[in-house]
Order: C-alpha cells, then structure tokens, then sequence
C-alpha cells in the first residue's frame, strides 16, 4: 500500500464521515445515484487508493438492491395498511450491514434513538456481508478507512435510492439513516407530511 502525504487540515476533512455524508445530502435530493457513488468513489480514491477503492466499487449490489425492492414493496404494504405516513430504512455497519425497516405514523425528522412511539411497525431488511468484512476489517480512524466508510455508506445509500425509485409517488415519506447517524436524510418527501 502506498503512503499518501496529506496536509493536516485534509487530514481533518478526510477524517469526517459525517461532512461526507452532509456534502451527499443534495446529490441525493436531487436522486443523482450514480453521482452519489462517483463522488464518494473519487475521494476513496485519492486517500484509500484504486485498489481499496476497487474493492468497494466491485462489489454487486444487484442482489442486494432487488432484496431492498422486496423489502420496501412488503413495507409500503404493510405501511398502507396501517395507514402510515412514512417509511424509515436504517442499516447497522458494526452488525453485518443488517437493516430494517420501520413504518412510522409520521416522519421522524430528527433521531437519536427511534423509540417505540416513533414508529408502529419494525419489518426486518437484508444484511450486505460484504460491506460488513470490508468494514470491519478497520482499526484505526485513518482518511483512508474513514473514506472507505463513506464509500460503502454511499453505496448503500444510492442502492436504497434506486430500490426506492418505484415508490416515489405513493405519497409516503422516505428516509434512510445508519444505525447512530444522528440525522434521518429525506430522500422522499411524501404527500403533505412535511
């Protein structure tokens, strides 16, 4: 592997996971996937190298997106139902990338705990393994491990997006979030729940 020099206030930046995923949030708005996975792909890149970054951008998500579609069709079923608002989908990195989803009577717009109130029903989602060796192969809070999570975080993001393409006018509310972000990112804004 080769050693990359880096000033310390890039260091700092690449070292932000959080500022990756606030920088995502307008290419996701604007549901530019493949925009989405080129910008996280390019600084893996340039602090993790083509290789590592190479091993995130090889991975099919094929599988995983139709097991997302699935997942959201049964949600959006069930959400309808119970006469829900809104669709919340989280994803846990330090547990084999499991995921589920949680159908909720209203959008949740800020999160640090999704409580039982929050939501009425829990449907559970596919795992990525994949994403969770590459993960959990990293020890240390380095820029390139830190870009590297971004990477298999946008990935995952863009998937979502993509499975949720079919939905968009079904009048829920949609929003992903991995487990302990903090902050629920809208990616549909439903009918009238805002």
């Amino acid at each position: 592997m080769r050693k990359i020099l880096i000033n310390e206030a890039d260091f700092a930046k690449a070292l932000n996971v959080l500022g990756h995923i606030e920088e995502m949030k307008a290419i996701i708005q604007a549901r530019n996937w493949d925009g989405l996975e080129r910008q996280s792909e390019l600084r893996c890149q340039e602090y993790a190298g083509e290789v590592d970054s190479h091993r995130i951008s090889g991975v099919s998500l094929r599988p995983y997106q139709e097991s997302l579609t699935t997942g959201l069709s049964a949600a959006v079923a069930k959400a309808t139902a119970l006469g829900a608002r809104a669709i919340y989908f989280e994803f846990d990195t330090d547990y084999e990338w499991r995921s589920s989803f949680f159908i909720c009577p209203a959008y949740p717009r800020q999160w640090e705990r999704l409580l039982g109130i929050d939501y009425l029903e829990e449907m559970e989602g596919p795992e990525m393994p994949t994403f969770a060796k590459i993960y959990g192969e990293f020890d240390a809070f380095t820029p390139r491990e830190t870009t590297m999570e971004s990477y298999l975080i946008a990935r995952t993001f863009a998937c979502f997006g993509r499975a949720s393409q079919q939905i968009t006018d079904a009048g829920f509310a949609i929003g992903i979030a991995f487990h302990d972000q903090g902050e629920i990112i809208q990616m549909c804004h439903g009918a009238e729940v805002f």
